[in-house]
């Protein structure tokens, strides 16, 4: 709890609203698309991991991290739609209509209704919303005419080979009829409704696309908006929902009551705010939850002091116990993680380092609870600088017929820090090329290569130098007697 207090803050607070934002986008798309089922087993399987997770349950916690790749591909795949209609409401950008043009729009799409469901003409009128339609449309024929009563009338007309499709009035135009839109993917509809209105069903519940039907059996007027369905009883009814279409003022609930819409929108912003809230009280307890963990750390020794050098074989690496949240032990780069033992005051002779947290460079955020082992044995030995000659290391022989003439060193001397007693016993150490193998060489060449030292001696620069080796060969064949 006091964790949870310490971590509320402006950014907390714009986080939640963040979030309740995505929620409730997510709960409209995936309401109005009817696949409660399929997010009721997400929301099933989430809940079960996490009480695995609380428990500690560690098959369990195998099976879901391991198949958590997976399964996300998964769910793209299976809520493709959801996800193309969540991204389109991301950014609702609407059709702007002056109030006269859509009167006389609306006034004229009333008529056409009410005459067709007096001659009992089936009809299927779409007026698109901020959705785009196209993708969920097909075939139709395309036109750009003005709509007007008797066109509509025409098109309509049982013996017009278009009838049975939809017509499609976008920006004010006719811009395509003989449409045919997708079948409804839900069960909402009374079966006995005709195949009008389970197309008409499944664009509504695709996009925000107000939908009319006029049925050919039954003579009513309906619409449909956002998967739900309203049946239109008179010419004011559905001029009001003609002209809140055109002004922006629909939610998917738009055809109910104003009082009771108002008051489900609010329960539904609460119940986001809600569960965005819980959603990022687990992830914040979840990530500042303190954990422990033990860290393999190499060891960085600082160079000793220059007549120094640090002999034998020093342990080479530590194991590090470290506490603290778990979002910094998990993102921690073990790249950079080291433990530095500084050799800079150290004298000559065997001595033991106390390693402890000032040794291990970590964030703030971690702390450093135990070093394994919680010291090292080392040995320094003084050294002097001298100039040491490379000798050329041959391995083999020459091809039959050849001899070497001479084999130089370039250079022949290297500066090295060598060991005191060594240097005290006045046999100065021996440094070798790397190999030559001489049967691979059948004429004069140079060849180049590294030098080896024996142990506890090293370079007085950063790295030994390159070196060329220059062999010269002659004939090794006797000289033949003129007589």
């Amino acid at each position: 709890m006091l964790t949870f207090i310490e971590a509320l803050n402006w950014r907390s607070g714009l986080d939640i609203v963040l979030l309740s934002i995505i929620v409730f986008l997510i709960y409209r798309t995936v309401r109005s698309m009817g696949t409660w089922k399929i997010a009721a087993g997400i929301i099933i399987g989430a809940v079960v991991f996490s009480i695995a997770a609380l428990l500690e349950l560690p098959a369990a916690e195998w099976i879901f991290t391991y198949l958590s790749s997976v399964l996300v591909l998964g769910l793209v795949i299976i809520f493709q739609p959801e996800i193309r209609r969540f991204l389109e409401r991301s950014l609702p950008f609407r059709r702007k209509w002056l109030h006269t043009e859509s009167t006389k729009l609306g006034n004229m799409l009333i008529e056409t209704l009410f005459m067709l469901s007096e001659w009992r003409w089936g009809a299927i009128i779409v007026l698109p919303g901020a959705d785009a339609v196209e993708q969920w449309l097909s075939g139709g024929i395309e036109v750009d005419a003005l709509p007007s009563i008797p066109l509509m009338l025409s098109i309509f007309d049982p013996d017009s080979p278009g009838h049975d499709g939809a017509v499609l009035i976008d920006h004010g135009r006719l811009s395509r009829y003989a449409v045919r839109l997708p079948l409804s993917k839900t069960l909402r509809l009374d079966p006995e409704l005709g195949t009008r209105h389970h197309a008409a069903m499944g664009l509504s519940e695709s996009t925000d696309a107000t939908v009319f039907v006029v049925s050919e059996e039954r003579g009513t007027v309906s619409c449909f908006h956002q998967g739900h369905m309203k049946k239109l009883e008179s010419k004011d009814d559905t001029l009001d929902v003609i002209m809140k279409h055109f002004q922006h003022e629909d939610s998917h609930l738009k055809l109910v009551k104003s009082d009771k819409k108002r008051t489900f929108l609010l329960l539904e912003m609460f119940m986001s705010l809600l569960v965005a809230t819980l959603l990022w009280t687990i992830v914040v307890l979840g990530l500042t939850e303190t954990r422990e963990m033990i860290f393999t750390v190499p060891i960085e020794y600082t160079p000793p002091p220059k007549h120094l050098t640090l002999t034998g074989d020093p342990p080479a690496d530590v194991k590090v116990h470290l506490s603290g949240p778990l979002s910094s032990l998990m993102s921690l780069d073990l790249s950079e993680l080291r433990a530095i033992v500084d050799l800079s005051q150290s004298h000559t002779g065997k001595q033991t380092l106390i390693l402890d947290e000032t040794n291990v460079h970590t964030p703030r955020s971690l702390r450093v609870i135990e070093i394994y082992p919680s010291s090292l044995a080392i040995e320094l030995k003084e050294i002097r600088e001298i100039e040491i000659l490379v000798s050329p290391q041959l391995i083999g022989n020459l091809s039959k017929g050849l001899a070497l003439e001479s084999v130089e060193i370039v250079p022949p001397l290297v500066r090295a820090f060598v060991p005191y007693e060594v240097f005290s016993n006045g046999a100065a150490p021996k440094l070798l090329t790397t190999p030559v193998f001489l049967e691979s060489i059948n004429k004069s060449t140079t060849v180049f290569g590294k030098v080896v030292a024996p142990p506890g001696v090293h370079p007085s620069d950063e790295r030994w130098p390159d070196v060329q080796i220059k062999i010269s060969l002659k004939s090794d064949e006797p000289l033949q007697s003129n007589e």
